[in-house]
């Protein structure tokens, strides 16, 4: 059995890239570390480049919204 990490953290984008880089550091830096950050891209073309940066971070996923972008959904 895989073992689960004890909590989850949830980052949605959508062009902030600038912020995401820092949310993504904030989290990295908490002395707790049995977590998984799960980022997902809401028809963000910045949001993969950011992650790119810390891929290595095995911790981090990242998900891209897919289908056609509806504004306001």
């Amino acid at each position: 059995m895989i073992p689960r990490p004890k909590m989850t953290v949830i980052t949605c984008t959508y062009y902030r890239p600038d912020l995401l880089r820092r949310v993504i550091q904030s989290v990295q830096k908490q002395t707790f570390e049995d977590y998984e950050h799960i980022v997902v891209s809401d028809h963000d073309p910045f949001a993969r480049h950011v992650y790119e940066d810390f891929k290595d971070d095995k911790r981090i996923r990242f998900f891209e919204v897919e289908g056609p972008y509806k504004y306001n959904l």
